[in-house]
């Protein structure tokens, strides 16, 4: 709070909403990712936000929301780790028949 616009300011908001997540706080998670996403669009974290936003609506059964946003990060970030691991989000939603 005393320094939101330091050097890790988009890392350390990252990573609140990487805590929440993983407490599946996924509320939580999804407003510190967007946040993220918003206050920070030059963030080297981008696309790790963005893979998230798609598995939060996968954890909640918003399987047409997680394909939009998991498509979206295999757009706009080819051969990134997020895009490789929005792709196996894909595959197993197609799988489940998601």
């Amino acid at each position: 709070t005393q320094y939101p616009k330091g050097d890790f300011s988009d890392n350390a908001q990252y990573w609140l909403g990487e805590a929440h997540y993983v407490n599946r706080a996924f509320a939580a998670a999804r407003e510190a990712f967007k946040k993220m996403i918003n206050e920070f669009p030059q963030s080297t974290k981008l696309a790790d936000a963005k893979l998230k936003l798609g598995f939060i609506e996968y954890e909640n059964q918003q399987f047409a929301k997680a394909r939009e946003l998991l498509g979206e990060v295999v757009k706009q970030y080819p051969d990134t780790s997020a895009a490789k691991m929005a792709e196996k989000r894909l595959e197993r939603m197609q799988q489940e028949k998601h």
